[in-house]
């Protein structure tokens, strides 16, 4: 049986479509397309550990694996 995602990652747990993300993945392209950037999570996948994110011009990252996703905590501590 393959293991989920939350097990892998349990800060995946936390997230929630709408949050505010930062990308920290490796992956060079996508650290200089979306590094820097708040990103919104628009969809999440649980069982597979992915996500589609979002920027402010509407450009979407998807596929992205969720342990390569950090909460934006200054959004957070708005609630």
């Amino acid at each position: 049986m393959a293991r989920s995602a939350l097990a892998a990652d349990p800060s995946a747990a936390l997230l929630q479509v709408g949050d505010r993300v930062y990308y920290i993945g490796l992956v060079q392209q996508l650290q200089a397309d979306y590094g820097s950037q708040v990103l919104t999570l628009v969809a999440l996948d649980r069982i597979r550990g992915i996500a589609v994110c979002e920027n402010r011009k509407g450009c979407r990252l998807v596929g992205v694996s969720v342990s390569d996703l950090r909460p934006n905590v200054r959004s957070a501590l708005r609630l």
